[in-house]
């Protein structure tokens, strides 16, 4: 493929030829010359968000998140597809099949965006950027006070333990059984936030804000959700929710399991956790209390009997990158 900006005719065979209309607000979307979407939105406060990767699906999934984080229902999306020369139209149009297939999964209009060859990319990386409505719900980070919850859904270190066993599973089955491995594998499925999200909102006087983990893990997106508060959190780390599957295949590369991308769980901060609680357990969502907000501005984890603590940084990285360059 030439270097540049994606040829017209490249352009318009494989990539805005496929992408179909979802919104009827969309008023000019992805097309040649068309270098801005123009969309007309209805009274009401708007969310945007970013994710990338190495796939188009972490990329989406990582963007998506971060605005179901926030209470808002997205409402579009613009896609940058950063391709190294290698790649053949071929390979373009699957990138696109994908796309497609999850704006179709979530009525979704893809907007537009961009698409570049150059030998500065060894491996196709993957943006979206996407908007959102924001719903009825609205974070309040203010309200949030010493003593309230903690929740965390699903278990930690879901794509990290994802990407261990697609990339690296046959170094995992030198020590672990292959149905054991297999058996291991989360699904896409479990990327996603918006169920456990939407049930959240639901519960709005509940619920004071909420934050999705993604790199670096739970204990990162502990890290970031007390920075973002101003205020300190005491968890108990037997509380936090992990496969023994993901502790095994973290042990074989010798990582830490609560520092590898977390990506499909939340954490969410409520004044009633006991509620909301039973609330994703009628739904069921896996969800645990996994602590508490406290005034002090320390982040620390409780490890043992001995009430040994753990006190969190800043993330340098995720732990995945010792084993895969890039995901």
């Amino acid at each position: 493929m030439e270097k540049g900006t994606l040829g017209e005719l490249y352009l318009n065979r494989s990539v805005t030829k496929h992408i179909r209309k979802h919104n009827k607000d969309l008023i000019c979307g992805g097309a040649v010359s068309s270098d801005c979407a123009l969309f007309s939105v209805a009274e009401g406060n708007m969310a945007s968000s970013e994710g990338w990767g190495a796939t188009p699906l972490i990329a989406w999934v990582k963007a998506m998140n971060n605005l179901y984080a926030v209470g808002a229902k997205p409402v579009g999306v613009r896609i940058q597809m950063m391709l190294p020369c290698q790649v053949e139209e071929s390979d373009i149009k699957i990138f696109m099949q994908e796309f497609n297939s999850m704006a179709d999964g979530e009525d979704l209009q893809i907007m537009g965006g961009h698409t570049q060859v150059s030998d500065a990319y060894t491996v196709p990386t993957f943006f979206v950027s996407v908007l959102g409505r924001l719903m009825d719900y609205i974070p309040r980070p203010k309200a949030v006070t010493a003593g309230d919850k903690i929740i965390m859904t699903k278990w930690a270190g879901i794509l990290g333990n994802d990407i261990l066993v697609e990339k690296k599973q046959e170094r995992l089955k030198k020590t672990l059984p292959e149905s054991y491995v297999k058996g291991g594998f989360f699904g896409r499925e479990s990327y996603q936030i918006k169920e456990e999200s939407m049930a959240a909102i639901a519960l709005d006087d509940k619920v004071c804000y909420m934050h999705d983990i993604s790199a670096g893990g739970v204990y990162s997106g502990l890290w970031q959700l007390g920075a973002r508060l101003g205020k300190g959190v005491r968890i108990d780390h037997y509380k936090i929710p992990i496969k023994q599957e993901t502790i095994e295949f973290s042990q074989a590369f010798d990582i830490n399991p609560y520092m590898l991308d977390g990506t499909g769980a939340l954490l969410i901060v409520a004044k009633q956790g006991d509620v909301v609680l039973q609330s994703l357990g009628e739904k069921n969502i896996p969800a645990t209390i996994i602590g508490e907000i406290t005034q002090e501005k320390d982040r620390v984890v409780v490890l043992g009997e001995g009430r040994e603590k753990r006190f969190l940084a800043p993330a340098k990285g995720d732990e995945i990158y010792k084993v895969v360059s890039i995901y």
